[in-house]
């Protein structure tokens, strides 16, 4: 109750309007830093983070994905599918769920700025 109290007041809805706008921003410049990380820190580790490969020996259907992407990222669709063949699948998905967050994000800054 407190908060709903705050957040109706003008100062409050004037930080929630910023916080909002820096949410926007960081969901905007995340996925595009990901050209700051070199290469090699992505394709020439030989070390596995899957648990399932470390554990059993066997590769799960998530093994390569982060390569996968990244090749995406640099429009190398041969490597992608290489290293993982559902990132065809997974690649679009996780650029709609993107997408959509921040549309949803900027509706309700729009919907705050209009109590303003």
């Amino acid at each position: 109750m407190v908060m709903v109290k705050w957040l109706l007041t003008s100062r409050g809805l004037r930080q929630t309007i910023i916080i909002y706008k820096l949410y926007i921003a960081i969901l905007v410049i995340v996925p595009f830093s990901l050209y700051l990380v070199p290469k090699h820190y992505i394709f020439d580790n030989e070390v596995s983070f899957c648990l399932i490969k470390n554990i059993f020996g066997t590769e799960c259907y998530g093994c390569g994905i982060t390569r996968s992407i990244f090749s995406i990222l640099y429009l190398d669709f041969g490597a992608a599918y290489m290293y993982n063949k559902l990132v065809f699948l997974v690649f679009p998905l996780l650029v709609y769920l993107w997408v959509r967050l921040i549309v949803i994000k900027v509706k309700e800054l729009i919907i705050l700025k209009n109590y303003l």
